[in-house]
């Protein structure tokens, strides 16, 4: 980062460019279609039973997912 001048990359503070995932090693939950957020609806992972998923994602200060829901897409 430092080599490509992106000092505040990676940094967590007030005025850093940072993305964060707050991720929830023990929730458990099983794949399927309305938890994909895609265009195409499909991935081999439908139907897996998974460990380990974001309570949260913050993007440049934006709350993008609570609590596991998406609340607001980026971009």
């Amino acid at each position: 980062a430092s080599i490509l001048g992106l000092e505040d990359k990676g940094r967590i503070r007030v005025g850093a460019s940072a993305d964060l995932t707050v991720i929830d090693l023990e929730w458990t939950r099983t794949v399927d279609r309305e938890l994909i957020v895609s265009r195409s609806k499909n991935t081999p992972l439908i139907g897996l039973q998974l460990t380990g998923w974001p309570r949260y994602v913050i993007s440049r200060g934006r709350i993008l997912v609570r609590d596991g829901v998406l609340v607001e897409c980026s971009g």
